[in-house]
């Protein structure tokens, strides 16, 4: 089985309404990592991320819920979740185009 080191999303802006930021390939076994968050605007705002699970709509599990990012904030979260094929991250802050997102990982072909 091959792995490989992968931006699964890099420098992504989240919206203010939910959206997929990484999907699972098919085929594809992924562990995820790394995820960093950083706050560009100059007031809080809330963070929201799960986990979804085969590409449905339902929170498989949640990475944060509606965490405070004060101005300037820059949070690193360190994992290692395993995601497996047409499972799915997403997204959403209180204020859209001003928190980044990196999410990083390893892929694995099964």
């Amino acid at each position: 089985m091959a792995y490989q080191t992968k931006a699964m999303c890099q420098d992504t802006y989240l919206q203010a309404a939910t959206a997929v930021l990484y999907t699972v390939p098919a085929a594809t076994r992924s562990i995820v990592k790394e995820i960093i968050l950083c706050n560009t605007d100059t007031n809080a705002i809330a963070v929201t991320m799960n986990y979804l699970k085969d590409g449905g709509t339902l929170a498989k599990g949640a990475i944060m819920s509606a965490v405070s990012f004060a101005a300037g904030e820059t949070k690193i979260l360190s994992l290692s979740s395993v995601l497996n094929a047409g499972d799915a991250i997403k997204g959403l802050a209180g204020t859209a185009d001003k928190v980044t997102v990196s999410i990083s990982g390893i892929e694995e072909n099964v």
